[in-house]
């Protein structure tokens, strides 16, 4: 990642910078009102109409206005050409495969080249809590689609390899581009008792509500047969993320799942891609009980 795009990342998440973009809510107006402005100047000139161009010239600069978040989208490269929901997605996406999935891939020893796309799963889990311990401060802006990006990210990655699934984690610092908290597994397939999701209810102390909580998330879950686990939050509505974010649990246990049995049993052909069921076990009552 530049300098150029830490300093616009770090203007981005500025306190003063987290108003509700929505430029595509008034560039519809400002549309009609640039073309209704240009018509009525031009009829008017034409001698069409009566002496309306000062009318005319107002409804164009009260488009321009309107539109103006659109237009320094085309033509500059500053904070206002990432304020739509879209751009900063991308901007995301391509920043995070850049370092951390080239730093899952390192760990875990495998060539990116010899894995396939629909082998690597990418879970991206935002972090905006209360953290006094470690005085994070924990930023999100609001985008023109309604949904938040965030500063910091829980981020897992999977990687279905030949043998085994290899998991790679870490706290990713978005503004500055680093990342800390890294953890690392491996699960041989022929050592997976299971694999699910599970519905608990977790306390969250989000940094922008003065009481905190209780909510029910979805966690994913791998289990080892000696005990060891692979479990972390997969779902957290209350964040309120853009689609290309979002984690479809049952989704995604249903494609490990599939992936492990054709590993296992490459010869079986005795089930469908229907037949693969998924669980989700509620733990709430569990919880409560402890």
């Amino acid at each position: 990642m530049s300098a150029t795009r830490k300093e616009i990342l770090s203007e981005f998440f500025a306190d003063e910078n987290t108003e509700v973009y929505k430029p595509s809510l008034y560039a519809k107006y400002g549309y009609v009102f640039l073309l209704s402005g240009i018509l009525i100047a031009f009829l008017s000139l034409a001698d069409y109409i009566g002496n309306f161009f000062l009318l005319g010239l107002s409804f164009f600069l009260l488009g321009l206005v309107l539109v103006r978040k659109k237009l320094n989208d085309l033509f500059s490269f500053g904070v206002s050409n990432i304020s739509d929901a879209d751009t900063i997605n991308k901007m995301f996406i391509a920043d995070t495969d850049e370092r951390i999935l080239k730093r899952a891939f390192e760990i875990s020893g495998i060539q990116e080249n010899r894995i396939s796309e629909e082998t690597v799963f990418k879970i991206y889990v935002p972090i905006f809590k209360t953290d006094s311990e470690t005085e994070i401060n924990f930023l999100r802006t609001q985008l023109d689609d309604e949904t938040y990006v965030y500063s910091h990210w829980q981020i897992h990655i999977l990687i279905a390899a030949n043998n085994y699934i290899s998991y790679y984690s870490c706290l990713y610092d978005w503004t500055e581009n680093e990342q800390d908290n890294e953890l690392s597994n491996e699960f041989y397939y022929s050592d997976i008792a299971s694999i699910k999701s599970e519905l608990r209810e977790i306390k969250l102390e989000l940094s922008d509500e003065d009481n905190p909580e209780k909510r029910y998330l979805k966690q994913f879950v791998i289990t080892n047969v000696s005990g060891d686990k692979i479990e972390f939050i997969s779902e957290n509505p209350a964040l309120k993320l853009n689609e290309n974010f979002r984690t479809d649990t049952e989704e995604l246990v249903k494609n490990i799942r599939r992936i492990i049995r054709k590993k296992r049993f490459p010869d079986d052909e005795s089930y469908s891609e229907k037949d693969i069921d998924f669980e989700i076990e509620d733990t709430r009552n569990k919880d409560n009980d402890e």
